[in-house]
């Protein structure tokens, strides 16, 4: 593939040959050379920019240097140009990402000694103007070559940080490129909008993105955007280093063993394959368009993986999972598929026969389970007393949080284990997207050599020989969180008997996206570099993941009276696209009720006390934007003019002409959550968000232990705290710190304490931390909703619109202002209101959409 990259436009170019054969550009704190795929990387991109193309360049790996330089080197030559040419008015860039960063982007970049923060103007655009404001440099005191004549002819670079609307950025700042940072980001909302709009427009779009399987990737295919893979492989970068040496050699394979239930009880198992192949068959219905089958299909996906998935025993369940938002009872998920059974009747007969026998197959399933062990929970416990190899540690994996807390729950309840006591024994419990986390801040460590301060003993042994054993077969979605896979030489997964050709055609779709095929990568250099390539010359590959026998974990739903004939396993198309909306529900975060009340939430007590609603509010909002709600759902509404303020109303409650303020793209509609969307990804905020989160989970898991070995009650631990010199008064206040309602005690000391009595070993020694971390969030939550107000009040008297555009710092140290923001916030006057009573899946409402022009 290497000869090929030779083809690409300006590779022989001068001014490119004295930049990057002669290694002018350098990055700070980087002390080794950059390698070939830096090189190549920027032909790619030179070429895209070139030929007026779209282009998504995958990375191989975290390596902190590639991103900013891919950015510079389309920067550097876009000045260049302009400098040699200087007739030609000097371009526009419009920068999009998913996280402040632009300033580290340009600043850690030098070419000689010249910092690039210093040389080119970058700016913000502000919501309603065609206004930007610059974006000082970070290194004011750093060298500073000419900036008067210079400047003129340098492209400006404008900023927008998940934006509502990229469409209105592009309109009012008219760049001549776009480069899009897409980072590690699962799924970007506004980036088919800005594809298909860029198209429209005809302007080159250069991109990047760190994870194969994020859903930019698949954005950029579905756009007719052209897209550029890099094996994801460590021993990669060695290899190309060596242009001699045959692809194919750097590769190494990941063996996956399916862990297969195998059912001692052949009507259970026979019952979750009727209803999956009738999901499956309902999902290829000419009418599943329709939002009233979309929200049936919905429902019962949800139903069978709920009841697939069951971690503990279903009482357990049924209790405590109240404690998360966005999850439902296995009672509120079968009556909820009922109500949408009977809801087709009449509307779609020939899919009422398929749901009717997913709904009684699911049903009967649900019986069974109601006085047996859910078969994933004693296979869990099968795996967890199993004999391990010496040295080498077990990490179960779960899809989502809540299921791995409730998991966590069960072995303390049922046989007194606690977290402590499984990791003790080299068995480690996480979830997909905290081991996608811990993965990349790892790999991120290992190219730096820079470690930061956190818990060891709770740090998943990814410096170790570990197996890591995924709960479940993870669904399309779900896999981008799977990267850490493929870094293992083996791993296994608990699946159904059913499951197995859905485990072939996903592992398919990894090897497409961490070893792509060669044929693929030439046809994107063909087009890149506009000439014929001999695709007969490209060599195959050998697959990086590849399934090896399965082993039977034989488990005993309940006792077979007599002797039943197994239905022998066929296999099923497991539907290549069940669309993101039939397993948005399953894989959207479930977190504790109360996390999103620390600062505001939409989201009203009743909410998921009901997986279905029967009455919304569907509201015609300005500029051609729609949403519907149920009518007990509350908004964020502008009140007021001189002095206006936020006040959050029932839906029912709106009147025609109020104005509402959107948070574009988040479920919960507060500042707390747009805060972490916006900084969670910054090394200098990154660790006190895992301090927060830290004590946040040993806290219940603590009490928990307290209680049940000195049948200890919140009154106790109120006693012992005040022994220990606490001034707490009621035990409403540890009622709301062990729901997460609060990010920490406002006294230091009471932590400590907390550590002492309930033994929490990370609390007892990071305690000054985490009310560090703490202190630090809420002074930028505190700031933020200080500057809302005061915007919102700019707005209501229109004082936007020939003002000053707004440079309000919110944190000195991350450069944070609230431009950083407002892209994300729309404020919309209501011009319709609908009521109206129809039948709804509650987790399908509350999305602000737009009618496409």
């Amino acid at each position: 593939m290497v000869p090929y990259l030779n083809l690409l436009p300006r590779v022989n170019d001068p001014i490119f040959t004295e930049v990057w054969q002669n290694n002018r550009f350098a990055f700070e704190n980087l002390t080794t050379r950059f390698d070939k795929v830096d090189l190549y990387s920027a032909r790619l991109v030179c070429a895209a920019m070139h030929n007026n193309q779209r282009l998504l360049v995958v990375l191989p790996d975290r390596a902190l240097h590639r991103p900013p330089l891919l950015f510079a080197t389309c920067l550097v030559m876009d000045a260049l140009d302009s400098i040699r040419y200087p007739d030609i008015e000097p371009n526009k860039v419009a920068y999009f990402g998913t996280s402040i960063g632009i300033r580290e982007q340009l600043s850690a970049v030098k070419l000689h000694d010249l910092y690039l923060d210093n040389v080119f103007p970058t700016y913000r655009i502000a919501r309603g103007t065609t206004e930007a404001t610059v974006i000082p440099s970070k290194r004011s005191t750093r060298s500073r070559r000419t900036r008067g004549s210079l400047a003129n002819s340098l492209p400006q670079v404008v900023c927008a940080y998940s934006p509502a609307d990229p469409g209105e950025v592009i309109d009012h700042f008219e760049p001549t490129w776009l480069a899009v940072d897409c980072s590690d980001t699962d799924a970007i909302r506004w980036l088919p909008s800005l594809l298909e709009y860029a198209e429209h427009l005809d302007l080159p779009v250069v991109a990047w993105c760190q994870n194969p399987l994020a859903a930019a990737v698949h954005d950029f295919d579905k756009a007719g955007g052209l897209v550029f893979r890099w094996p994801k492989a460590y021993h990669f970068i060695q290899t190309i280093e060596n242009e001699s040496e045959q692809p194919e050699n750097y590769e190494h394979q990941t063996n996956i063993k399916p862990l297969v239930i195998d059912f001692q009880s052949p009507d259970v198992s026979v019952l979750l394959q009727r209803a999956y192949s009738a999901l499956a068959e309902l999902a290829r219905s000419s009418n599943i368009d329709q939002r009233l089958l979309r929200d049936a299909l919905n429902i019962g996906w949800r139903y069978l993986q709920a009841l697939e998935l069951l971690p503990v025993p279903l009482a357990l369940y049924e209790v405590e999972v109240h404690r998360f938002w966005n999850s439902a009872t296995l009672a509120q998920l079968q009556q909820t598929l009922g109500h949408f059974v009977d809801a087709i009747k009449d509307t779609y007969p020939q899919a009422l026969l398929l749901l009717q026998t997913a709904h009684e197959a699911l049903c009967s399933v649900h019986a069974v389970l109601t006085n047996n062990e859910p078969p994933m929970w004693t296979a869990l416990m099968s795996v967890c007393s199993a004999t391990r190899e010496e040295h080498t540690s077990r990490v179960l994996v779960f899809s989502t949080e809540f299921r791995r807390q409730l998991f966590i729950l069960g072995i303390l309840a049922r046989h007194n284990t606690s977290e402590h006591d499984l990791r003790s024994r080299g068995i480690w419990v996480t979830t997909l997207k905290a081991w996608h986390r811990e993965h990349a801040k790892y790999e991120r460590e290992r190219m730096t050599g820079k470690t930061h301060p956190t818990d060891e003993h709770h740090r998943l042994p990814l410096d170790k020989p570990y197996t890591p054993i995924i709960v479940g077969l993870p669904s399309t979605r779900q896999s981008v969180n799977i990267e850490p896979l493929f870094d293992q030489i083996a791993g296994a997964i608990l699946l159904y008997p059913y499951q197995k050709f859905a485990l072939l055609h996903r592992v398919q779709e990894w090897n497409a996206a961490v070893a792509p095929a060669p044929l693929d990568q030439a046809e994107c250099l063909a087009q890149l570099a506009r000439e014929t390539i001999d695709l007969d010359a490209v060599p195959t590959m050998a697959p990086r993941v590849i399934v090896v026998g399965a082993d039977d974990l034989r488990v005993t739903v309940q006792p077979v009276s007599r002797p039943s004939p197994t239905t022998p396993w066929k296999p099923l198309d497991p539907v290549q696209e069940l669309t993101r909306l039939f397993e948005a529900d399953e894989d959207m975060e479930a977190t504790e009720i109360g996390a999103e009340e620390r600062s505001g939430s939409s989201v009203t007590a009743d909410q998921s006390d009901m997986s279905w609603v029967d009455s919304i509010v569907e509201l015609q909002l300005e500029g051609g934007w729609h949403a519907t709600f149920a009518v007990n759902d509350m908004l964020q509404v502008v009140v007021g003019k001189n002095d206006a303020h936020i006040e959050e109303r029932y839906v029912r409650s709106l009147r025609q002409h109020d104005r509402i303020l959107f948070i574009v793209g988040q479920r919960r509609q507060n500042l707390y959550d747009l805060i972490i969307a916006r900084v969670h990804a910054h090394p200098a905020i990154e660790l006190h968000l895992a301090l927060v989160r830290r004590w946040h989970e040993e806290l219940p898991n603590a009490y928990g232990r307290w209680k049940q070995q000195h049948g200890g009650s919140l009154d106790g631990l109120l006693a012992a705290l005040k022994s220990e010199g606490s001034r707490l008064m009621s035990t409403q206040t540890l009622r709301l710190w062990l729901a997460g309602q609060v990010l920490c005690p406002e006294d230091a000391g009471d932590l400590r304490r907390l550590a002492r009595v309930l033994d929490m070993p990370f609390v007892r020694d990071n305690y000054r931390q985490i009310d560090k971390a703490a202190r630090r969030l809420r002074g930028i939550h505190i700031a933020l909703a200080n500057r809302l107000n005061r915007w919102l009040q700019q707005e209501a008297v229109g004082a936007l619109q020939i003002g000053e555009p707004d440079t309000s710092v919110l944190d000195k140290e991350l450069g944070l202002t609230f431009s950083d923001f407002r892209a994300s916030l729309l404020i919309l006057s209501v011009e319709s209101i609908q009521e109206r009573k129809e039948l709804y899946l509650r987790s399908s409402l509350g999305q602000l959409e737009r009618e496409e022009s």
